[in-house]
């Protein structure tokens, strides 16, 4: 209970703190689009290595994965 406390906590407080639109953003959204392939694909398969052998890690990351990517396009829809 305790490290799931603390891993809602963290993107909680990440999610507070984030940036935000505006001026001194430094990663606007979808910035990851103009990484080049050759960094982003062992990027993701050691996130998906990590994931496998820390579940509660991996899960916890898809659920905020899936929850900010429909924070997006809702965002993209409404705004």
């Amino acid at each position: 209970m305790g490290l799931i406390t603390l891993i809602v906590l963290g993107y909680r407080m990440w999610w507070r703190r984030r940036p935000t639109r505006g001026f001194g953003t430094p990663y606007p959204r979808g910035a990851w689009r103009r990484v080049h392939w050759a960094v982003l694909v062992p990027l993701a398969l050691l996130t998906l290595a990590v994931g496998y052998f820390l579940p509660l890690m991996g899960i916890s990351l898809a659920a905020f994965l899936v929850i900010d990517a429909l924070l997006g396009l809702r965002s993209r829809t409404t705004g």
